[in-house]
């Protein structure tokens, strides 16, 4: 006896459309005594724009450097819904539903795994965390969360979610970097409790109840900041930002401010929790900052709807809040699909610095490392299993993959170290889209070094004219090039003057150019110190510069002027001198002293600001004196304009 069961029934796109549900739908059927399990994806329809789509187009890859396989396990029955790894790499954890249903924890060395802990209702997602060192492993799955240490599968931390009150479900759970605090929540049809525990006790230390005004009350995805102090909670239509120790909650919003189509994964959070990122089913990436008080929307960027509206569907934020990754789904036809992973710069404005296109179907998760040089990307796949389910990046080097695997089903979760060097993917054996059931979970090498491409000097000169020097080079390659911090010494130690941005990741000859303006006469050192993203940086060779003292004295007419409310005034000097540079009104009386020091010979600069003073013409008179007892004064008129 077969039987067949469809969770959300669904007759046709427009209707569901219409009602909003808008998202992932689960469908399960049992067969010869197994359930199987199959996904599909209702968009929202987009009614304003003509069917246009972009075709996918299949690629082969070659794995580059020496990232590998360390091994990798298929479930007869089960599928690896969510897995995690801890942040030093060495355990690994995947949550297992649909049959057999289980938490495992494995090592690096092979599938067997450490222990397992098995689970009672097929309908649950198993969500797993891990702290930094992996000795602790949280779980949310059906009406209980639980901790384990990673020597035992006997849950030593034990909660009950039907102790809040009626059956909620218990839903995404996250350790904190040392283990010793716990997010845990609980989901209702309408609302949901966020929940914090020291995980000795299972006592809240807090809880929250949130009640969205949209898209129902299930929450869909935690992620902490890096530093452990806030964190980002979602359901389907809202979000929160939250303080992890306390509950307070800092800040909320929609996931989607102009329609009702929301998500259904977790959000993205910088380390410091100062920037953060939202996607929803309308295609968006929306990226917001922290001002101190509030959070300020920065941009959103959205992919180019066609007959639907696209998904952006994952998204995650880097270590230092300068970048996103947002992984997509394509709506090429009803039927069929395609998925992107695209790199934005957070201060870029929404402008995408690289996109790989051919993903097949939805991109499920992504991830950076904590030195942000690598991002990890899981995918369901082609239908026909002609593009790779995960993708491994080097961020720096733009949108060819490192790394893929491709398998006969999809990949549902992935996770990555903190440096990047341990990966976990997990998913199911057949494609997400097809009915049928086992599971996939692989562990992943990660080559995190950098490629033999060095950023390579060309060359590097100097020159001094009229006060300024000029300094140029040229590269003829750079990798993961951050740009070069100018440092310059005038007998003393190197400082820092100023810096260049880099170009990334380029095989072309690149040209730079800075100006150090109004120097002194006198001899100078100067050099680059080339930054790399990882923070890994090289001193470029020493160049000498000797500046020339001016051939006269001289006292420059203000820029701007007539001006409002500041203009500066520049002026020469042939010889160290005792210099004043004082302003007059048209009575004749002095406002402002604007200079009176022993100067070195060279060019100077002065800022006057007449913030506090009438509009009006003001004189400006400098007197320079050197030590034979000879003087040079010179006077000039300005404007000022309110």
């Amino acid at each position: 006896m077969n039987r067949f069961t469809i969770f959300l029934l669904l007759f046709n796109l427009s209707i569901f459309a219409q009602q909003n549900f808008i998202g992932k739908h689960y469908l399960s059927s049992e067969y010869q005594g197994k359930e199987q399990s199959s996904f599909v994806t209702v968009p929202e329809v987009n009614y304003s724009s003509p069917t246009s789509f972009l075709q996918a187009n299949e690629q082969n890859f070659t794995d580059l450097f020496g990232s590998m396989v360390r091994w990798n396990f298929t479930d007869a029955a089960a599928i690896g819904s969510k897995c995690a790894v801890s942040g030093n790499g060495q355990y690994n954890a995947v949550g297992w539903d649909l049959n057999n249903q289980r938490i495992s924890l494995y090592g690096n060395s092979n599938s067997t795994p450490i222990w397992e802990y098995s689970l009672p209702n097929f309908l649950s997602t198993n969500y797993v965390s891990l702290n930094y060192d992996g000795d602790l492993i949280a779980a949310g799955s059906d009406l209980n969360v639980y901790v384990f240490t990673n020597t035992s599968n006997v849950p030593f931390f034990d909660f009950d979610v039907t102790s809040l009150g009626s059956t909620p479900t218990a839903g995404p759970v996250a350790l904190t970097q040392g283990g010793e605090f716990l997010v845990a929540t609980a989901s209702y049809t309408d609302s949901s409790t966020i929940l914090g525990f020291n995980t000795s006790s299972t006592t809240p230390v807090w809880s929250v109840t949130v009640v969205p005004s949209t898209g129902g009350g299930g929450i869909q995805g935690i992620r902490l900041s890096g530093n452990d102090s806030l964190m980002i909670v979602n359901t389907y239509g809202v979000f929160w930002i939250i303080k992890t120790f306390t509950g307070e909650i800092v800040y909320q919003d929609l996931i989607n401010p102009v329609s009702t189509s929301g998500t259904q994964t977790k959000q993205g959070i910088s380390f410091d929790g100062s920037v953060i990122a939202t996607v929803n089913y309308r295609g968006y990436v929306r990226v917001f900052e922290w001002n101190g008080t509030t959070y300020n929307f920065l941009w959103q960027d959205q992919e180019p709807p066609g007959t639907y509206y696209n998904w952006a569907n994952a998204v995650d934020v880097s270590n230092d809040g300068n970048y996103i990754a947002v992984g997509t789904l394509i709506f090429v036809t009803s039927s069929e699909y395609n998925g992107t992973v695209k790199l934005y710069k957070t201060s870029g404005g929404g402008t995408v610095l690289w996109k790989f296109e051919d993903c097949g179907d939805a991109v499920t998760a992504l991830s950076f490392n904590d030195p942000e040089n690598v991002l990890a990307a899981a995918s369901w796949g082609a239908l026909d299993n002609s593009t790779p389910d995960l993708y491994v990046f080097k961020v720096w080097e733009g949108n060819t993959p490192i790394f893929t695997i491709n398998t006969n089903g999809s990949f549902f979760d992935e996770s990555i170290s903190s440096g990047g060097s341990t990966l976990i993917t997990s998913g199911k054996a057949v494609h997400a889209r097809a009915f049928g059931n086992g599971g996939l979970a692989y562990n992943v090498f990660v080559d995190t070094s950098d490629s033999n491409i060095p950023v390579e000097l060309e060359s590097f000169t100097g020159k001094a004219s009229d006060g300024n020097v000029t300094l140029e080079w040229t590269t003829a390659t750079e990798l993961n090039n951050r740009g070069f911090e100018i440092q310059r010494s005038s007998g003393s130690e190197f400082q820092k003057i100023g810096f260049v941005d880099g170009h990334g990741t380029t095989t072309e000859s690149q040209s730079y150019s800075f100006i150090d303006k109004n120097m002194n006469a006198g001899s100078y050192s100067y050099r680059l110190k080339q930054v790399d993203f990882n923070g890994s940086f090289e001193y470029s060779p020493i160049i000498n510069i000797d500046v020339a003292a001016p051939d006269e004295f001289s006292l420059s007419q203000n820029y701007p002027n007539p001006f409002n409310p500041s203009t500066k005034i520049n002026f020469s000097i042939t010889v160290d001198s005792k210099v004043t540079l004082k302003v007059f009104n048209v009575l004749g009386q002095q406002v402002a002293l604007l200079a009176n020091e022993d100067l070195k010979a060279g060019l100077h600069s002065v800022d006057f600001d007449a913030s506090g003073f009438n509009s009006g013409v003001y004189f400006y008179i400098m007197k320079a004196e050197n030590p034979e007892g000879k003087s040079f004064i010179s006077t000039k008129k300005m404007i000022l304009m309110k």
